[in-house]
């Protein structure tokens, strides 16, 4: 009976087994038919057709840097009178982007004056050979 008793134990417990392998094995599949089926769809986000425009924006705080900074520099002394331009503003070639009031310079008003001079005595003496000239033939 001791044999008998050991050998309808162990038929249970194989019995038991199965059932439990059998349980899992369905619940397995079942949870992979499952994910199969919900991450293979493709959803689609439909609406209306109408006439707009078409903008993605994304506003991102920060700050630009310059990759190259030149200096602009005139060819004049003097006062700067007025901006004509703000940072950020489109300039093109040639067009103004600040007005100077000349100052004038007490080196530059005598280097100036001895030129007019200079210009007064050339033009003097030139006068002469002209008369003198005009006066031959």
């Amino acid at each position: 009976m001791h044999l008998d008793m050991k050998i309808g134990t162990k038929i249970i417990k194989m019995k038991i087994f199965n059932i439990v392998s059998i349980i899992l094995f369905v619940g397995v599949i079942g949870f992979i038919i499952y994910r199969v089926n919900t991450t293979d769809k493709i959803q689609y986000k439909t609406t209306n057709i109408s006439k707009g425009d078409i903008s993605n924006v994304i506003h991102i705080p920060g700050n630009v840097y310059p990759t190259k900074e030149i200096q602009i520099k005139s060819q004049l002394s003097g006062i700067l009178d007025a901006i004509n331009v703000k940072t950020g503003d489109h300039v093109n070639v040639g067009s103004p982007i600040a007005s100077i009031r000349l100052v004038a310079n007490i080196s530059d008003i005598d280097r100036l004056e001895t030129k007019v001079n200079n210009a007064q005595i050339e033009y003097n003496a030139r006068l002469t050979e002209y008369e003198r000239a005009r006066r031959l033939h």
